[in-house]
């Protein structure tokens, strides 16, 4: 027969309809794949602690035919090989001859190099595989690091879309990459930081952790300024030695005042005089831009290097 319609109402049954009729049906503008609804639409899961992994809830689209899972379905893994790894492989299979679609766990073949089987595409069999699980030499279970997600993989598996097929390898190329160089990036800037601690520390590891440690804390010094230290015209300068004190230093200044409430009141007056403090090796100048104190002044000065 060269030409088809459907669908029609049947008057003395002389329009009757297969299940195939309706799957070509739907195949028309339905193409092959998961029906992405939701992020966890036949997402793989590892089972914790066990050699399982679970197959979330979903449907997706073969042949025009409709597949679902309403509930969290536990796959069995075959035991490890004991010095080989493999990947399995997580398949979602539409069966002509058994009238059926489900899914299945396909054993990968152990080997230095594994590799996981290809879907089976043939005229009574269709494969979708959703999940990759690599499953190491002598493992007793496993985590979900183990599962390579391959859904948007058009290649092996893609997206049921309306009006034919979405090509999402592209799209799958590009995060598996993303992620690689992500994970490179990280595993060296964790390499260069792992170098320089181990630089740093060195043989003496206690020794060097302390001086690191003292190395990062607060230097404090004291310096006094007596009245009579200041320089006889404005902008009034002062320079006292620090013992400690390096170029680059940038403290903070903070006055110590005297029991007496007449003398400290004079004291911080004559601190707000202070308009910068610069540091050089062993030593700091103080400028007083407009008057100059009239009082003795000490200053506690700290130092985070």
């Amino acid at each position: 027969m060269a030409e088809k319609s459907s669908f029609f109402n049947s008057i003395g049954n002389d329009r009757r309809y297969k299940a195939e009729d309706w799957a070509a049906y739907f195949a028309t503008f339905v193409g092959n794949g998961v029906v992405l609804k939701t992020n966890a639409a036949l997402a793989v899961s590892a089972d914790a602690g066990s050699m399982s992994v679970s197959l979330g809830a979903g449907s997706a689209f073969i042949n025009g035919y409709r597949y679902e899972n309403t509930a969290a379905l536990s796959l069995a893994l075959q035991t490890a090989h004991a010095s080989l790894n493999r990947i399995d492989a997580v398949m979602v299979r539409w069966n002509r001859s058994l009238r059926a679609m489900n899914a299945y766990i396909v054993t990968g073949t152990p080997a230095l190099n594994p590799q996981a089987q290809a879907p089976a595409r043939t005229a009574d069999i269709h494969e979708l595989c959703v999940a990759h699980v690599f499953v190491a030499a002598g493992a007793t279970s496993v985590g979900q690091s183990a599962i390579d997600d391959r859904r948007l993989d058009s290649a092996i598996c893609g997206l049921a879309t309306m009006i034919g097929e979405v090509d999402t390898s592209t799209l799958y190329a590009q995060i598996q990459a993303d992620l690689a160089a992500f994970r490179a990036d990280e595993q060296a800037d964790f390499a260069a930081w792992f170098a320089g601690v181990q630089a740093t520390l060195g043989s003496d590891t206690a020794g060097n952790l302390l001086n690191l440690i003292q190395y990062h804390a607060p230097v404090v010094l004291t310096v006094s300024l007596p009245a009579s230290g200041w320089s006889a015209s404005a902008p009034y300068t002062q320079t006292v030695n620090a013992a400690g004190m390096l170029t680059t230093d940038a403290p903070l200044a903070d006055v110590v005042l005297s029991a007496t409430a007449a003398t400290a009141k004079a004291q911080l007056e004559a601190y707000g005089y202070i308009g910068r403090i610069d540091t050089g090796s062993g030593q700091i100048t103080v400028t007083c831009y407009e008057d100059k104190p009239a009082v003795d002044l000490t200053l506690v000065l700290k130092v985070v290097r």
